[in-house]
C-alpha cells in the first residue's frame, strides 16, 4: 500500500507512512535515500550505513509496487478462463465427494440395518430356547402337581383335625387386619398431602418456565436488534475499491521511478474482519482466553510486551496505517523531523 518508516527499536508501529499515490519517485545516492513526494511537499531523506542497503530497499519498493499494480489490473481472458476451469473442477470434486459420502452413509445404514436384523434374529432364537425351557419346566411342574394332589388327599384327614386351630388363627388375623386398616388410612392421608404439595410445586415450576421463556424471548429480541445495528454500521462504513497508478522506474546511480497521483487511498478505510462479524469476534475471543491459560509470560520479549500494550489500546494495523497518513504530506514530514530532532536532543542530554 506504500512505504512506512519505523523506529529502530519499534518495528510494530510505524512513525510515518507514504501511500503510493503521494510518491513521485524514489532514489538513492551512495548512503542517502530520498523519497520525492507530490503536492510540492519537501522530500523525505534518510541515511543508511551502506550503499548496498539503499539498493536493497529500492529493489523491495519496486517489487512491492509491481505487486500493488498487478493486483489492481483487470484479469486477462486466459486468467478468467483458468479460474472458471478451477471453479468447475472444484465443483466436480465436491459433487464426487458428496456422492461418495452418500454411498458411505448408505453402506453404513445398510450395515446398521443388517446388525439390527441379526440382533432381532438372535433375540427370536433366544426366545425360542426360553420357550422350550419353559415347556420342559411346565411339564415337570405338572408332574409335581399331580404328585402333590395325591399327597393332599392323604393330608385332608389331618387338615380336618387342624381346622379348629385355623379358625382361632383367623380370629387373630381379623383383629390384626383392623389395625392394618387404621394404618392404611393414615398412610392415605399422608399420600394425599404429599400429592397436593407435588401439584403445587408443579404449578410453580410451570410459572417459572413461562417466566424464563419470556426472558429468553426478550434476550433474543435484544440480540437481533444489536446484530442489525452492527450490520447497518458495517454497511455504512464500506468504501469503494482501490485504484492506483503504476510506478515507472528509471534506474541510474539514483535508481528513480515516477508514478502519477490520483489520490485514491480507500485502503485506509478498511478494518478487521472481526469488526464486521460478531460471531467470528466472539469465537476468536474464546480461543484467546483458552490460549492465555497456556501462555508462558516469562518467555515474552520486549517486542511482545510492546505488541500487547498496543493491542490493549485498541489499535490494529488498519488504524495505525490511517493514523500515520493523517494530514497532508508536508505536515507529516515536518512532524516526523520535529519528533526525530526532539528524540536526538533527549539522547544527547541523557548521554551528558
Amino acid at each position: 500500500l506504500g512505504i512506512n518508516i519505523y523506529h529502530f527499536n519499534d518495528k510494530l508501529a510505524p512513525q510515518i507512512g507514504f501511500p503510493w499515490s503521494e510518491i513521485n519517485n524514489i532514489s538513492y545516492s551512495d548512503k542517502r535515500f530520498t523519497i520525492q513526494t507530490a503536492n510540492k511537499s519537501p522530500d523525505f531523506v534518510f541515511l543508511t550505513s551502506k550503499s548496498r542497503i539503499n539498493k536493497t530497499i529500492l529493489d523491495l519498493c519496486i517489487r512491492n509496487h509491481e505487486l500493488y499494480i498487478a493486483r489492481r489490473k483487470p484479469e486477462s481472458p486466459e486468467v478468467q478462463q483458468m479460474k472458471m476451469q478451477q471453479i468447475a473442477e472444484r465443483k466436480e470434486r465436491n459433487d464426487e465427494r458428496m456422492r461418495l459420502k452418500k454411498e458411505r452413509e448408505a453402506r453404513i445404514a445398510a450395515e446398521h440395518n443388517q446388525r439390527v436384523l441379526e440382533q432381532k434374529l438372535m433375540v427370536i432364537e433366544q426366545e425360542q430356547q426360553a420357550s422350550k425351557k419353559a415347556l420342559l419346566l411346565y411339564q415337570a411342574k405338572s408332574n409335581e402337581l399331580e404328585r402333590k394332589i395325591h399327597e393332599s388327599e392323604e393330608q385332608s384327614r389331618r387338615l380336618k383335625s387342624q381346622r379348629e386351630i385355623a379358625e382361632q388363627e383367623m380370629t387373630q388375623m381379623e383383629s390384626q387386619l383392623t389395625t392394618h386398616i387404621e394404618e392404611k388410612e393414615e398412610l392415605k392421608e399422608l399420600y394425599q398431602s404429599k400429592e397436593a404439595f407435588a401439584m403445587k410445586t408443579a404449578i410453580e415450576v410451570e410459572q417459572m418456565q413461562q417466566k424464563a421463556e419470556k426472558l429468553r424471548q426478550e434476550y433474543d429480541n435484544l440480540q437481533k436488534k444489536y446484530s442489525e445495528e452492527v450490520l447497518s454500521r458495517s454497511m455504512t462504513g464500506s468504501v469503494t475499491s482501490e485504484n492506483s497508478d503504476p510506478l515507472e522506474d528509471t534506474c541510474s546511480d539514483g535508481q528513480d521511478f515516477i508514478t502519477e497521483i490520483e489520490g485514491n487511498r480507500s485502503e485506509e478505510n478498511r478494518g478487521l474482519e472481526t469488526s464486521r462479524d460478531t460471531l467470528l469476534h466472539k469465537k476468536l475471543k474464546d480461543m484467546e482466553k483458552d490460549l492465555m491459560l497456556e501462555k508462558n509470560f516469562s518467555a515474552l520479549t520486549d517486542a511482545d510486551h510492546h505488541y500487547l500494550s498496543i493491542q490493549q489500546q485498541g489499535e490494529d494495523k488498519y488504524k495505525t496505517l490511517k493514523k500515520i497518513r493523517k494530514g497532508n504530506t508536508r505536515q507529516r514530514v515536518e512532524d516526523y523531523e520535529e519528533m526525530t530532532s526532539y528524540r536526538a536532543t533527549e539522547e544527547v542530554e541523557t548521554a551528558s
